[in-house]
């Protein structure tokens, strides 16, 4: 005896959005091996770069006229 069943159809993401996901992923993993290497060298260094690239990064750019 045969079941009929109707599996639903997965997409698998597009190229782009994956390599979008690949790179903002090391670009994180970059970020917190920086502050780790701080961390190990002199810890409030790490808060105080970390921080200021946190506040540059996160910034709004400026509009261009």
């Amino acid at each position: 005896m045969k079941i009929n069943l109707k599996l639903p159809k997965i997409r698998l993401p597009s190229r782009d959005t994956t390599y979008d996901l690949l790179s903002e992923l090391a670009m994180l993993a970059g970020f917190f091996m920086f502050g780790y290497g701080l961390y190990l060298i002199y810890p409030p260094a790490m808060f105080i770069i970390c921080g200021v690239c946190l506040f540059l990064f996160g910034y709004p750019k400026r509009r261009v006229k």
